[in-house]
């Protein structure tokens, strides 16, 4: 089966037209919903604008995408893709004739007294040669479709292995984005903290000028260099989540940690996505390359069941030889030095016992094993689209609502500082403000890489690229 028809079996099932036989008396149906519970409202989508949930032209996804079409990961499956290839290859091949090319070429010598006394004039030569050659050939016609289906479960085998290895790649794409998100979110929180810490650093030299005018209590300044060393503490946490994107990409690329540092400080600004995502109908989880897969290895499974079945038929053979066979250099030239041969050969189990009836249960159980693989993968791909659906709704609105957050506190501290300054306020109030407003600014960073990550994971569970 070609991948397209893989891919449209899959998309029958996902619709709930399809029925999938896995034992001649029995069937089961997929029938999943016509739509994602927890997606946005309004018109659907076909997907092809969903490409638009990763940062593709972000310079330092790019150079870290070129350096993953070398990840061990991926040449791993593009290496069990070779292996398919081949096995496919050898199974096609078992379905043409095989043509063979000999020579031969011997003598012997013997004892003619062994033959006892011989008449006269009647002589028997003590040493004989034999020289031939010849070209033969063999071939099954494959009546019953042993050969036919084992040849089509091997192909399926292999756009299985091709699947997997989409996946692969999607999955590394996926990593690739969600370090990149991390990356610039980490360098966003390293900003605001070096804000944060500068401002408070101001603060507190004027507090120190304060005291030391008999202005404001020695406490104050004690309070104003704990709020310094507090935004400072932040750094060590944020330069580990940093070490372990670059880790996680030195894993993934097969790249040293200097040319993947390298590479993420290319990133631009915090990425966002698109602000509006709309719906997909659930039939685009047909492309998904896990679930194409489990589908090739369902229909391989059938037709590796056809082909055991078949070894309850005889086999058919045909064979046949042309050659030439002579008893000295001189006579292999001679019309009398040609000999052929054509035959067949018919064989089959007369009594094996329940040795083939016991190859065809566990076909068939494997069939239903796989039967279910597809049905868990399917409804795996539904429960993580839901899943993401319901993430970007709740994502959106905390990254909307921190941000209002952040936005007040920040207002808030800039009027206990007009307050303090006019003596209206005292000046724990003041820290306690600029306290709370740099941990909204922070909160409201990281919550807009949420989102952003939530985004990348409805287009990885989508099925990645979408064509």
């Amino acid at each position: 089966m070609t991948k397209s028809g893989i891919a449209l079996g899959a998309l029958l099932l996902l619709s709930g037209c399809s029925t999938v036989i896995v034992t001649p008396d029995h069937a089961i149906e997929i029938i999943p919903p016509t739509a994602f519970h927890f997606a946005p409202g309004g018109a659907e989508s076909d997907g092809t604008n969903y490409q638009a949930l990763i940062p593709t032209d972000d310079p330092a996804y790019k150079s870290l995408m070129a350096r993953a079409e070398c990840a061990p990961s991926l040449e791993l499956a593009l290496a069990r893709v070779d292996a398919a290839r081949a096995v496919a290859a050898r199974a096609a091949a078992e379905r043409k004739p095989e043509f063979g090319l000999g020579a031969t070429a011997g003598g012997n010598r013997s004892n003619p007294n062994r033959f006892g006394n011989l008449p006269a004039g009647m002589a028997i030569s003590s040493s004989q040669f034999e020289i031939g050659g010849q070209i033969n050939a063999r071939w099954d016609p494959d009546i019953f479709g042993a050969l036919r289906n084992s040849a089509q479960a091997a192909q399926l085998r292999l756009d299985a292995a091709g699947h997997d290895a989409q996946a692969v790649r999607i999955a590394i794409m996926a990593e690739v984005a969600a370090a990149v998100i991390d990356w610039q979110n980490m360098q966003a929180q390293r900003a605001v903290v070096a804000t944060n810490i500068a401002a408070a650093e101001d603060r507190s030299r004027l507090i120190a000028s304060r005291v030391r005018a008999g202005l404001n209590p020695e406490l104050d300044s004690l309070r104003a260099d704990a709020l310094v060393e507090s935004l400072r503490s932040h750094l060590p946490a944020i330069h580990g989540e940093q070490a372990a994107i670059v880790a996680r990409m030195v894993a993934l690329t097969a790249t040293s940690a200097d040319d993947v540092l390298g590479e993420l400080n290319q990133s631009l600004a915090q990425w966002t996505g698109p602000a509006a995502v709309t719906a997909a109908p659930s039939t685009v989880l047909a492309a998904r390359p896990d679930i194409q897969a489990a589908a090739a290895r369902l229909a391989a499974s059938d037709a590796e069941l056809a082909a055991t079945a078949a070894k309850r038929f005889p086999r058919i053979t045909v064979s046949s030889a042309l050659g030439l066979l002579a008893f000295s250099l001189g006579g292999i030239f001679s019309a009398d030095a040609i000999v052929a041969q054509l035959g067949g050969e018919i064989a089959g189990p007369l009594l094996d016992f329940g040795r083939i009836e016991a190859e065809i249960d566990q076909s068939r159980a494997e069939s239903r094993i796989a039967f279910a693989e597809l049905r868990r993968s399917t409804f795996i791909a539904l429960g993580e689209v839901e899943d993401a659906y319901g993430r970007l709704s709740a994502a959106d609105n905390e990254a909307r609502i921190t941000r209002l957050h952040a936005d007040r506190e920040a207002d808030v501290a800039r009027v206990a500082a007009t307050r303090y300054r006019a003596g209206l306020e005292n000046f724990i109030q003041v820290l306690d403000a600029d306290r709370a407003a740099y941990a909204a600014r922070q909160a409201a960073i990281a919550a807009q890489a949420r989102a952003s990550r939530v985004r990348l994971a409805l287009w990885q569970r989508l099925g990645g690229p979408i064509s």
